[in-house]
Protein backbone atom coordinates (compact mmCIF):
# COMPACT_ATOMS: atom_id res chain seq x y z
CA UNK A 1 0.00 0.00 0.00
CA UNK A 2 1.29 3.50 -0.75
CA UNK A 3 2.48 5.37 2.34
CA UNK A 4 1.64 8.96 3.10
CA UNK A 5 4.25 11.66 3.48
CA UNK A 6 6.56 11.28 6.49
CA UNK A 7 5.69 13.41 9.47
CA UNK A 8 8.04 16.38 9.82
CA UNK A 9 10.67 15.93 12.50
CA UNK A 10 10.57 18.42 15.31
CA UNK A 11 13.79 20.13 16.31
CA UNK A 12 13.92 20.56 20.07
CA UNK A 13 13.74 24.19 21.03
CA UNK A 14 16.96 25.61 22.33
CA UNK A 15 16.91 27.11 25.75
CA UNK A 16 18.21 30.62 25.83
CA UNK A 17 19.73 31.97 28.98
CA UNK A 18 18.41 35.27 30.14
CA UNK A 19 21.12 37.89 29.95
CA UNK A 20 22.21 39.30 33.26
CA UNK A 21 21.38 42.96 33.66
CA UNK A 22 24.27 45.20 32.77
CA UNK A 23 26.07 46.58 35.78
CA UNK A 24 26.09 50.30 36.23
CA UNK A 25 27.60 52.56 38.85
CA UNK A 26 24.25 52.61 40.66
CA UNK A 27 23.65 48.83 40.68
CA UNK A 28 27.16 47.35 40.94
CA UNK A 29 28.13 46.76 44.59
CA UNK A 30 31.77 47.48 43.66
CA UNK A 31 32.08 50.58 41.52
CA UNK A 32 34.00 53.75 40.79
CA UNK A 33 32.13 56.64 42.40
CA UNK A 34 34.03 59.62 41.05
CA UNK A 35 37.09 61.84 41.29
CA UNK A 36 37.65 64.93 43.38
CA UNK A 37 40.14 67.71 42.73
CA UNK A 38 39.31 69.63 45.92
CA UNK A 39 37.80 68.89 49.34
CA UNK A 40 34.57 70.56 48.24
CA UNK A 41 33.98 67.74 45.76
CA UNK A 42 34.55 64.86 48.19
CA UNK A 43 31.43 62.68 48.55
CA UNK A 44 29.47 62.88 51.81
CA UNK A 45 31.22 60.97 54.63
CA UNK A 46 28.48 58.35 54.86
CA UNK A 47 30.74 55.27 54.90
CA UNK A 48 34.12 54.46 56.43
CA UNK A 49 37.01 54.93 54.02
CA UNK A 50 40.38 53.25 53.53
CA UNK A 51 43.00 55.35 51.76
CA UNK A 52 45.86 54.10 49.58
CA UNK A 53 49.01 56.22 49.94
CA UNK A 54 52.37 55.77 48.26
CA UNK A 55 54.80 56.66 45.54
CA UNK A 56 53.56 56.82 41.96
CA UNK A 57 55.09 53.49 40.93
CA UNK A 58 54.47 51.39 44.03
CA UNK A 59 51.31 49.62 42.81
CA UNK A 60 48.43 51.36 44.58
CA UNK A 61 45.87 50.71 41.85
CA UNK A 62 46.91 47.05 41.50
CA UNK A 63 46.54 46.42 45.22
CA UNK A 64 43.20 48.24 45.32
CA UNK A 65 41.88 46.07 42.48
CA UNK A 66 43.06 42.89 44.19
CA UNK A 67 41.50 43.78 47.52
CA UNK A 68 38.24 44.75 45.81
CA UNK A 69 38.22 41.54 43.78
CA UNK A 70 37.59 43.48 40.60
CA UNK A 71 40.21 43.67 37.86
CA UNK A 72 40.31 47.07 36.21
CA UNK A 73 38.35 48.88 38.92
CA UNK A 74 41.20 51.35 39.41
CA UNK A 75 43.11 52.07 36.22
CA UNK A 76 46.63 50.66 36.21
CA UNK A 77 49.10 52.58 34.08
CA UNK A 78 52.69 51.74 33.16
CA UNK A 79 53.46 55.44 33.27
CA UNK A 80 53.66 56.61 36.90
CA UNK A 81 51.94 59.79 37.97
CA UNK A 82 48.65 59.21 36.13
CA UNK A 83 46.44 59.39 39.23
CA UNK A 84 45.91 63.14 39.44
CA UNK A 85 42.81 63.37 41.61
CA UNK A 86 41.37 61.68 44.67
CA UNK A 87 39.43 58.69 43.35
CA UNK A 88 36.59 57.13 45.37
CA UNK A 89 35.34 53.54 44.98
CA UNK A 90 32.32 51.93 46.60
CA UNK A 91 32.99 48.49 48.09
CA UNK A 92 29.54 47.10 48.68
CA UNK A 93 27.39 49.01 51.15
CA UNK A 94 29.98 48.83 53.92
CA UNK A 95 32.96 51.03 53.01
CA UNK A 96 34.94 52.86 50.32
CA UNK A 97 38.45 52.70 48.93
CA UNK A 98 40.19 55.99 48.19
CA UNK A 99 43.12 56.13 45.77
CA UNK A 100 45.25 59.21 46.41
CA UNK A 101 47.67 60.77 43.89
CA UNK A 102 51.11 59.22 44.13
CA UNK A 103 54.03 61.28 45.32
CA UNK A 104 57.67 61.34 44.30
CA UNK A 105 57.17 61.61 40.53
CA UNK A 106 59.60 64.20 39.24
CA UNK A 107 58.02 64.77 35.81
CA UNK A 108 54.88 66.28 37.29
CA UNK A 109 55.08 70.10 37.16
CA UNK A 110 55.80 71.73 40.51
CA UNK A 111 52.53 73.67 40.52
CA UNK A 112 50.56 70.46 39.93
CA UNK A 113 52.44 68.70 42.71
CA UNK A 114 51.63 71.56 45.07
CA UNK A 115 47.92 71.22 44.25
CA UNK A 116 48.03 67.46 44.83
CA UNK A 117 49.78 67.89 48.14
CA UNK A 118 47.15 70.35 49.32
CA UNK A 119 44.28 68.01 48.44
CA UNK A 120 46.04 64.98 49.95
CA UNK A 121 46.78 66.88 53.16
CA UNK A 122 43.18 68.07 53.42
CA UNK A 123 41.90 64.54 52.96
CA UNK A 124 44.28 62.78 55.34
CA UNK A 125 43.96 65.30 58.16
CA UNK A 126 40.33 66.36 57.86
CA UNK A 127 38.30 63.44 56.51
CA UNK A 128 36.16 62.32 59.44
CA UNK A 129 35.26 58.91 57.98
CA UNK A 130 38.88 57.88 57.25
CA UNK A 131 39.37 54.74 59.37
CA UNK A 132 42.63 53.36 57.93
CA UNK A 133 45.46 54.52 55.68
CA UNK A 134 47.57 51.96 53.85
CA UNK A 135 51.07 53.27 53.17
CA UNK A 136 52.50 51.26 50.30
CA UNK A 137 56.28 50.88 50.10
CA UNK A 138 58.70 48.90 47.93
CA UNK A 139 60.64 46.47 50.14
CA UNK A 140 63.43 46.20 47.57
CA UNK A 141 64.53 49.72 48.50
CA UNK A 142 65.70 51.23 51.76
CA UNK A 143 63.12 53.54 53.37
CA UNK A 144 62.96 56.72 51.31
CA UNK A 145 62.70 60.22 52.71
CA UNK A 146 59.39 60.77 50.91
CA UNK A 147 57.95 57.55 52.39
CA UNK A 148 59.08 58.60 55.85
CA UNK A 149 57.47 62.01 55.42
CA UNK A 150 54.22 60.38 54.35
CA UNK A 151 54.37 58.03 57.34
CA UNK A 152 54.98 60.90 59.77
CA UNK A 153 52.03 62.79 58.29
CA UNK A 154 49.76 59.78 58.66
CA UNK A 155 50.84 59.23 62.24
CA UNK A 156 50.39 62.89 63.15
CA UNK A 157 46.80 62.79 61.88
CA UNK A 158 45.92 60.38 64.68
CA UNK A 159 44.31 57.88 62.29
CA UNK A 160 45.24 54.18 62.09
CA UNK A 161 47.93 53.34 59.56
CA UNK A 162 49.45 50.14 58.21
CA UNK A 163 52.52 49.73 56.02
CA UNK A 164 52.13 47.34 53.07
CA UNK A 165 55.21 46.06 51.22
CA UNK A 166 53.60 45.55 47.83
CA UNK A 167 56.39 43.84 45.87
CA UNK A 168 57.66 41.33 48.41
CA UNK A 169 57.15 38.50 45.93
CA UNK A 170 59.96 39.91 43.77
CA UNK A 171 62.49 39.08 46.49
CA UNK A 172 64.00 35.72 47.34
CA UNK A 173 62.65 34.17 50.53
CA UNK A 174 65.59 34.90 52.76
CA UNK A 175 65.99 38.36 51.32
CA UNK A 176 62.29 39.10 51.85
CA UNK A 177 62.54 38.20 55.55
CA UNK A 178 65.45 40.58 56.04
CA UNK A 179 63.81 43.43 54.15
CA UNK A 180 60.49 43.12 55.99
CA UNK A 181 62.38 43.13 59.30
CA UNK A 182 64.09 46.33 58.17
CA UNK A 183 60.71 47.92 57.39
CA UNK A 184 59.38 46.85 60.79
CA UNK A 185 62.30 48.62 62.43
CA UNK A 186 61.69 51.74 60.33
CA UNK A 187 57.90 51.95 60.60
CA UNK A 188 56.58 49.38 63.08
CA UNK A 189 56.99 51.50 66.21
CA UNK A 190 57.46 48.49 68.45
CA UNK A 191 54.59 46.53 66.91
CA UNK A 192 52.06 49.35 67.07
CA UNK A 193 51.95 49.76 63.28
CA UNK A 194 51.33 46.59 61.21
CA UNK A 195 53.93 45.97 58.49
CA UNK A 196 52.53 43.49 55.98
CA UNK A 197 54.42 41.76 53.17
CA UNK A 198 52.06 41.56 50.23
CA UNK A 199 51.76 40.54 46.61
CA UNK A 200 49.08 41.03 43.99
CA UNK A 201 49.99 37.75 42.30
CA UNK A 202 47.86 34.64 42.93
CA UNK A 203 49.14 32.48 45.82
CA UNK A 204 50.16 29.62 43.51
CA UNK A 205 52.55 31.92 41.64
CA UNK A 206 53.97 33.55 44.76
CA UNK A 207 57.18 32.00 46.13
CA UNK A 208 57.29 34.11 49.32
CA UNK A 209 55.16 32.54 52.04
CA UNK A 210 54.62 35.76 53.99
CA UNK A 211 53.54 37.62 50.87
CA UNK A 212 50.96 34.92 50.08
CA UNK A 213 49.23 35.71 53.35
CA UNK A 214 49.40 39.46 52.77
CA UNK A 215 46.09 40.01 50.99
CA UNK A 216 44.04 38.11 53.62
CA UNK A 217 45.82 40.02 56.42
CA UNK A 218 45.07 43.38 54.83
CA UNK A 219 41.43 42.38 54.28
CA UNK A 220 41.10 41.33 57.93
CA UNK A 221 42.57 44.63 59.06
CA UNK A 222 40.16 46.58 56.84
CA UNK A 223 37.19 44.58 58.11
CA UNK A 224 38.17 45.25 61.73
CA UNK A 225 38.46 49.01 61.18
CA UNK A 226 35.13 49.12 59.34
CA UNK A 227 33.42 47.31 62.26
CA UNK A 228 34.96 49.73 64.75
CA UNK A 229 33.59 52.71 62.80
CA UNK A 230 30.09 51.32 62.96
Amino acid sequence: MPQGPAAPTRTPARRTRAKAPKRTASTDPVAFLGSASSPDSFPPPALPEISFVGRSNVGKSSLLNRLAGRRGLARVSRAPGRTRMVNFFRIGDTHRFVDLPGYGYARVPRAVRATWEGVILAYLTGRECLVLSLLLVDPRRDPLASDRQAFDLLKSSGRPVAVVATKADRLKRGQAVRRIRMLEEAYGEGGEVPVIACSIRPPARNPVKGARAGIPRVRQLIAAKVREWR
